[in-house]
């Protein structure tokens, strides 16, 4: 199941989006979708396969003393490159040689004052 915060927009068709089709979607409407996760787990049979994945802490902590399992959102879709990596990708982004002159050139003026 697949609780999100407030209305679905009246347009928005959730088979074709892929989760009608495979999860239960709900929609918290006039209530915070924690109210309704709590009161899920609550009522659960079987809490302790009750997994939640949520970066918000007072959700998280709720889940944990209720004996279901609280995932982060990075927990449960790692990010499988390291930051180091991130970093050298971002970093490959090549310049063409006019833009690395103009830079130059505003460079040269600005520290030069040329």
């Amino acid at each position: 199941m697949i609780v999100f915060d407030g209305y679905p927009k009246s347009d928005e068709n959730l088979e074709e989006a892929g989760l009608g089709a495979s999860f239960e979607v709900r929609f918290s409407r006039d209530e915070s979708a924690d109210e309704v996760i709590k009161r899920l787990i609550e009522k659960s049979p079987n809490v302790k396969n009750t997994i939640v994945v949520s970066d918000d802490n007072e959700i998280r902590f709720f889940v944990k003393i209720s004996k279901a399992k609280a995932l982060s959102i990075d927990e449960f879709i790692p990010d499988k490159k390291s930051s180091t990596e991130k970093i050298a990708d971002s970093a490959k982004q090549e310049l063409s040689y006019s833009s690395v002159f103009k830079i130059n050139e505003e460079l040269r003026k600005k520290w030069l004052g040329e």
